[in-house]
């Protein structure tokens, strides 16, 4: 799923990632203001791949994204239908920081293939 954490203020909720209804892998950034309870989609320069299950933390005006799981990484048993692992090549460590003050991303450690996502 996706991730949502709070600023250290209190004043708003992030969003980001996870599948939607389609089975797509939205990278749009979301807020949530606590206190006009209005959501805004963020800009953003190029996102990280779409991915579900990776961690995020809030720290020093920014998000920091780790891991998770990209696009075609299930496995599921042909005979019964039920989902019974992950993929490894689909498995990331990659490590972005999402900037809040100038909504920009970097790319702080590319990982490699196969780590862990936890």
């Amino acid at each position: 799923g996706h991730t949502i954490v709070a600023a250290d203020d209190g004043s708003s909720l992030y969003v980001w990632g996870g599948m939607d209804t389609t089975g797509d892998f939205p990278v749009t950034m979301h807020q949530l203001d606590l206190v006009s309870l209005k959501w805004e989609n963020m800009s953003s320069n190029t996102p990280p791949r779409g991915r579900r299950w990776h961690g995020m933390t809030f720290l020093a005006s920014g998000l920091y994204v780790f891991g998770g799981v990209g696009s075609g990484g299930e496995f599921v048993d042909p005979v019964c239908g039920r989902f019974c692992g992950w993929s490894v090549p689909n498995s990331l460590s990659d490590l972005y920081l999402y900037n809040l003050t100038n909504q920009l991303w970097t790319l702080l450690s590319a990982g490699g293939g196969g780590g862990n996502s936890f």
